[in-house]
């Protein structure tokens, strides 16, 4: 009998900006310890991908790591796999982006393994029918999928073997089905078990190809599967078990499986795995989604109706997620000022170094949210936004010392946006509410506006159980990822505005700090979500913007007006604030709020100061009112930067952590997001204007 081909692919992946404490684990619980096992079995030939973050890290983490790998490669056991280079999901990024990232990860293959990547491993089976042509001129061979793409397309086998052909324009690639049976029993169950499953798809189909891909994490990494894989041995039983049944069986790299002819020609809808596009639902329709899943299987339709009912896909994450659709936009920007200065992404053995930061910071992980804490993780989106800047800031420095305000619409919402550049800094204004959601430093590459909405997930509305590792028998295996839930303990709140600075509010004087942070307080004016009217001019190196809106508060009408301040290479905004009532001002308090974020909450290095004197609990997680503050800052001495408020005359501050209650590989955790802080004082007593006048600086305390 013609022996049934298992083509077998790890995909072993850290995201840019992850602690290095994680990659160091990651190396110790799991990539070493797997290479060095794979070593010793060199008849079971396999097709590797390490992404670039990791390739990077273990340059100097884990020179081991790269010398077993080269050796394997040397030796036929290993192919590598290509694909972009800082795990990019390929289909949202401009066209020469991908191909540079896809030529950048062969030539690093290159240059560490002598290995030459023709195949690529798709960032998370993100796929467009696009991207044929795309990876045509990045001479790609071949990429790996999962079933659920070819379903959708109408194939309807039970175990998918082999592999298609699909074109675009004329340019064709391979593209392979993930047998989703081998996902889920690898290695989470027994090594018998997959023998059962791989002997059944030979009987059936002799001499046919199935293929593994999955994440290399799932051996140590994901909870329980350290003590599973090595303590209990579960990877060398494996590997044995696979030896033992070479009569019938061959383990063989992707690129050997094209030595056999394509099943035929096929074209994918745009897709990704069936869990990923559920994710990218909003969460009131992931709801309902789940609630007609639930009712087919009630029926016993779900295999007959499954590829015909699917979710969303990946780009709705920047919808359902503004700050992720803010940090995309923002990378494009970027993009083009270092394509204006330095040109494009051509010398790949000489890559300039703002367009690896432009690269890095397309790093997939921090721009979704679905298993994993994703988008979620302050650390994941403060590196996407320390790359953009780094990239900018080495581009625009020989014209640093120029005022710029440029009103265009950079989050693409149909509605102008206003940036202002001061050669250190750069401010972002929106014309609704008047409100402040840029803040960067070009020097420290620090985007102090990196803050995280609270808002519904569909899991909050879900009853939980706790999952993690099964006990009830030596034999059994950790849970799957996928199974593993927990309990999330309280009720969460949601935001009633997004986490913006400058946003005004106007509300009764028994108001308390509470009421802010669980989102309870009466809000008497209309002045958020309007549109103010808005004009701005630069000159004698300064810059001015100028707001105006007539409104409410109570039944009050009042006129609004906001001027921001800018001088150049001053890294700082004054704030000219004025309400002018037409008749007299109801009881209450205005309060102007700020969102920012210096990453840690309880860190001693990152702490506010009032008036110069610091708080019993100065964290910023700590909650707390002070009374007539004339000068109050947040220091962060780790990044040596600080953001400063002055107020005049001084006012009341009310502060508060912003926390989000999200899904991670352990359950439910609580994230911190940054920091509020309200400055606000009492309306006047008589019919006068309400003023304040704020200066927000950013302070760089290293020079």
């Amino acid at each position: 009998m013609e022996r049934l081909k298992l083509a077998f692919c790890v995909h072993n992946h850290q995201p840019v900006g992850n602690f290095d404490w994680v990659f160091a684990e990651g190396v110790r619980k799991c990539y070493l310890p797997f290479i060095e096992l794979m070593a010793q079995h060199p008849s079971i030939r396999f097709s590797l991908h390490i992404s670039g973050p990791l390739i990077e890290w273990m340059d100097k983490g884990a020179p081991r790591y790269h010398e077993l790998v080269r050796a394997m490669v040397a030796s036929g056991q290993v192919e590598m796999v290509g694909g972009g280079y800082y795990e990019p999901i390929l289909p949202i990024w401009p066209k020469e982006h991908v191909v540079a990232q896809v030529k950048l990860m062969r030539h690093e293959l290159k240059s560490r393994y002598g290995a030459d990547a023709r195949g690529m491993w798709l960032a998370e089976r993100v796929w467009d029918p696009s991207l044929p042509q795309l990876l045509e001129e990045a001479k790609v061979d071949y990429t790996i999928l999962d079933v659920s793409h070819f379903r959708y397309a109408g194939i309807t086998e039970p175990h998918l073997t082999g592999y298609f052909i699909t074109e675009r324009a004329g340019c064709s690639l391979s593209v392979f089905p993930i047998s989703k049976t081998l996902r889920y029993l690898i290695p989470f169950k027994e090594p018998e078990e997959t023998i059962k499953f791989l002997k059944s798809v030979a009987e059936k189909q002799p001499g046919a190809i199935i293929t593994y891909a999955d994440d290399g994490e799932k051996f140590g990494i994901w909870p329980g599967t350290f003590d599973w894989v090595y303590t209990r041995k579960w990877l060398p039983k494996f590997l044995k078990a696979l030896e033992s049944e070479q009569d019938w069986l061959e383990v063989i790299p992707l690129r050997d499986a094209l030595h056999q002819p394509p099943r035929g020609r096929i074209y994918l809808p745009n897709a990704s795995y069936e869990e990923m596009m559920e994710w990218a639902l909003p969460a009131n329709t992931i709801l309902q989604y789940q609630d007609a899943m639930s009712k087919i299987e009630k029926q016993g339709l779900k295999d007959e109706c499954k590829p015909f009912v699917r979710g969303g896909f990946w780009d709705n994450f920047l919808v359902k997620y503004p700050e992720s659709n803010l940090m995309h936009k923002c990378v494009l920007s970027a993009a083009a000022e270092v394509e204006k200065r330095i040109g494009p992404p051509d010398d790949i053995g000489n890559l300039p170094e703002p367009w690896r930061n432009i690269f890095r910071a397309q790093c997939n992980c921090g721009y979704w949210h679905g298993l994993f804490g994703g988008v979620y993780l302050n650390y994941l989106r403060h590196a996407i936004w320390r790359n953009l800047i780094k990239a900018e800031a080495a581009v625009t420095e020989e014209n640093s010392s120029k005022m710029r305000v440029v009103s265009s619409d950079i989050d693409v919402d149909g509605r102008d946006e206003i940036i202002v550049s001061d050669g250190v800094s750069k401010w972002g204004f929106t014309k609704i509410g008047a409100a402040c959601f840029l803040v960067e430093s070009l020097p420290a590459a620090y985007a102090f506006h990196n803050t995280m909405g609270l808002r519904p997930e569909a899991y909050h509305f879900l009853k939980q159980k706790p999952g993690g590792v099964t006990d009830n028998a030596e034999t059994a295996g950790p849970s799957s990822i996928h199974d593993i839930s927990g309990s999330i303990g309280e009720k969460p709140v949601y935001d009633r505005t997004p986490r913006f600075s400058f946003i005004d509010h106007f509300f009764p004087p028994d108001t308390e700090l509470k009421n802010f942070p669980n989102s309870t307080w009466v809000e008497m004016g209309d002045f958020w979500p309007g549109d103010w009217a808005s004009e701005s001019k630069t000159e004698n190196n300064g810059a001015l913007l100028k707001f105006r809106r007539d409104g409410l508060v109570s039944n009050v009408p009042v006129t609004g007006v906001k001027e921001y301040r800018f001088n150049a290479r001053s890294g700082k905004v004054e704030a000219l604030i004025r309400f002018e009532p037409k008749q007299a001002w109801p009881a209450g308090r205005y309060g102007i709020a700020f969102n920012f974020t210096l990453l840690a909450p309880d860190a001693p290095d990152r702490y506010y100061l009032f008036d110069n004197i610091r708080p019993s609990d100065s964290r910023m997680a700590s909650v707390g009112a002070v009374e007539r503050v004339r000068l109050f800052s947040a220091s962060d001495d780790y990044e040596q930067v600080a953001l400063a408020w002055e107020v005049y005359p001084p006012a009341d501050v009310w502060r508060a952590p912003v926390m989000t209650i999200s899904r991670s590989e352990g359950g439910f955790e609580k994230t911190y997001q940054g920091s509020w802080a309200l400055i606000h004082v009492p309306l006047p007593s008589e019919m006068k204007a309400l003023e304040l006048r704020i200066i927000w600086k950013i302070i760089l305390k290293g020079g």
